[in-house]
């Protein structure tokens, strides 16, 4: 019976080899999402899609649900959330509710033949996109995930976070020491001048 399953395993490797399908593979950058809801800022990601040698993509359906588990994927019960707007070739900002489908989609770079990261000869679909808050309610502790799917069975979901964070700039060394040694001088020339008045 093993022997069976290893041939089965080595036969569909054959296959897939000589058809130019391979497993599918999507890359997201930054690998941790974090939308600041307290500066609105949009973040900017990079969905680099290796769907093979075969696989052509035209389409899109972004979705992004709440992720009630906190486990960064969509699982059974978890719902569509209109928190996050997502912006695609610098159009205007879109909410996912209860989806952004894109058809047919012009990707914003592709290359015909490159090696994926799993070792694997595929074309290269590169599509840029900002996300950010829609101002509908999320808080600094909700998670979320985004999916993307190309239609024909390439899927890719990927968890995003909140916070309200804001940045608090520490100033240069060289911003608090000039005014600082500035009055010290100051001071310690008028006090050498009323020194030698005094004299």
């Amino acid at each position: 019976m093993r022997n069976k399953i290893v041939m089965i395993t080595a036969a569909l490797a054959v296959m897939m080899a000589m058809t130019g399908i391979a497993a599918a593979y999507v890359a997201v950058s930054p690998n941790n999402i974090e939308i600041n809801i307290a500066t609105d800022a949009p973040v900017a990601v990079t969905t680099q899609w290796y769907p093979g040698t075969s696989l052509v993509l035209d389409t899109m359906q972004i979705r992004v649900f709440k992720d009630t588990n906190g486990n960064g994927q969509v699982d059974s019960g978890e719902l569509l959330s209109d928190d996050l707007e997502v912006q695609l070739d610098a159009e205007g900002y879109t909410s996912t509710y209860p989806a952004i489908y894109t058809t047919p989609l012009v990707w914003d770079s592709y290359t015909a033949l490159v090696t994926d990261p799993l070792g694997n000869p595929s074309q290269l679909y590169t599509e840029y996109l900002n996300i950010r808050d829609a101002n509908n309610g999320a808080t600094g502790t909700d998670k979320y995930v985004i999916k993307f799917d190309s239609g024909n069975g390439v899927v890719a979901e990927w968890p995003i976070s909140t916070s309200t964070a804001v940045d608090t700039a520490i100033p240069e060394f060289a911003t608090v020491a000039i005014p600082i040694a500035a009055v010290l001088g100051l001071v310690f020339f008028f006090q050498q001048r009323k020194n030698k008045k005094e004299e």
